[in-house]
């Protein structure tokens, strides 16, 4: 390229749009999407969601706090009851007082960045245990990526950060895991439950929910 050849010039400005008032996303909102997830577990028989989410991947998360955990990782975990947890990062644990629906703040600095503050240290499948999660049947894990391949039948597995699956394998290893491929959905949510190849550790092969997020934003 020859960029002597390139020459500046004033231009008309876009047209801006200043007076546009804002959309809210009003209370009544939250609580509908969070009735839609409900009946979607109590139909299908889920006990709890655990929902994963980092800054790329945090829409099924924000669905229902309002917040993604910027810069680290976090959990929502939604009781059939509609109880609801989150287990957040350092820098995040502020946003707990933010949320758009009510939940109980677990602390997990292993979902900080790197050379943060390690204090107050529990391992995950405790603060499972202290949410109840041991008590329950079934479980639903809400990942980020479902696999879809041309080449390959994989569309049944689920990206899900191997950081949680351990601890959930131990803090669970004495539930029963199911499988199953309904599909439910309704006006503004839709949901996959998909089975999982089997494998040596219990929890892979455990309910997994999708939330998609094409419908999740509706």
């Amino acid at each position: 390229m020859d960029f002597n050849a390139v020459k500046l010039q004033a231009i008309t400005a876009p047209q801006g749009f200043s007076n546009v008032p804002p959309v809210p996303l009003s209370d009544a909102t939250i609580q509908a999407r969070k009735d839609k997830v409900l009946a979607g577990m109590h139909a299908e028989g889920f006990d709890a969601l655990v929902i994963y989410a980092d800054k790329e991947h945090g829409s099924n998360f924000e669905y229902l706090t309002g917040f993604i955990p910027r810069f680290e990782e976090g959990l929502l975990i939604l009781e059939k009851s509609g109880a609801a947890s989150v287990i957040l990062g350092n820098e995040n644990l502020k946003m707990a007082a933010h949320s758009r629906i009510p939940v109980t703040l677990k602390h997990s600095p292993y979902f900080s960045l790197p050379n943060q503050p390690m204090e107050n240290v529990k391992p995950l499948e405790v603060l499972f245990g202290e949410i109840g999660l041991q008590r329950m049947p079934k479980i639903g894990l809400v990942g980020w990526k479902m696999f879809t391949s041309a080449a390959r039948r994989i569309s049944g597995s689920l990206i899900y950060p191997l950081l949680l699956l351990t601890p959930s394998a131990t803090a669970f290893r004495r539930r029963p895991f199911l499988k199953t491929r309904r599909i439910f959905s309704s006006a503004g949510i839709t949901a996959r439950a998909s089975p999982i190849p089997p494998t040596k550790s219990p929890i892979m092969s455990t309910v997994r929910i999708l939330l998609q997020p094409a419908c999740l934003t509706r």
